[in-house]
């Protein structure tokens, strides 16, 4: 049903600009989330679809309000997965979601990852109007047209010691204030087997 619900977002063009806006002028984290769970609750409806279910991300839950899948969000940027320093903060952030999802214990267990990729340096007149421009621009100038590549390659990599990599889209594509922007998108199935 998450992958149907995915593939409904990805082939709605006319959201793309909308993302785009989004993802250009902030982390889309939540925008996705909250469009996700809205599509979800529409197309499903013999469960209830909840944000912020005793403190996790989204929940989908049976009519008696049982868990029955539990998932957590995180949103980065390409060029945070090409510094060591940061990939480490997000590490340490997925290490920590996938303990609180596997101590919930629900029957399925799912982490998703966004990742924001601006293709085009960013001006310094766009610098308070497009987020982490310092960012961008400093990976985009160390890295070129392979900032995107390489990062998906690492998030290929890096994600695979949380879980299995279940689906992986380039969610949206789109431009928004003079910027082209790729949004992409992972979940990862979260084993509770350590109990």
């Amino acid at each position: 049903a998450i992958i149907e619900s995915i593939n409904r977002i990805q082939s709605n063009s006319l959201l793309h600009q909308t993302y785009a806006w989004v993802a250009v002028t902030g982390k889309p984290e939540l925008f996705v989330r909250d469009h996700l769970g809205a599509d979800l609750s529409a197309h499903n409806p013999d469960v209830i679809v909840s944000r912020e279910w005793n403190k996790h991300d989204l929940v989908i839950l049976d009519q008696d309000v049982n868990p029955l899948m539990v998932i957590e969000g995180k949103a980065l940027y390409d060029f945070d997965l090409l510094d060591p320093s940061i990939l480490k903060v997000y590490r340490k952030a997925l290490a920590k979601d996938r303990q609180k999802m596997i101590d919930r214990d629900a029957p399925n267990s799912l982490m998703t990852l966004l990742m924001t990729s601006i293709r085009n340096p960013i001006p310094d007149s766009l610098r308070r109007v497009t987020k982490y421009s310092p960012g961008i621009n400093k990976g985009l100038k160390k890295h070129g047209a392979d900032l995107m590549p390489k990062a998906v390659d690492m998030a290929r990599q890096f994600l695979n010691e949380f879980g299995e990599v279940i689906h992986e889209t380039q969610l949206i594509s789109g431009t928004a204030v003079g910027c082209e922007v790729h949004v992409w998108m992972w979940l990862i199935e979260v084993k509770n087997q350590e109990h």
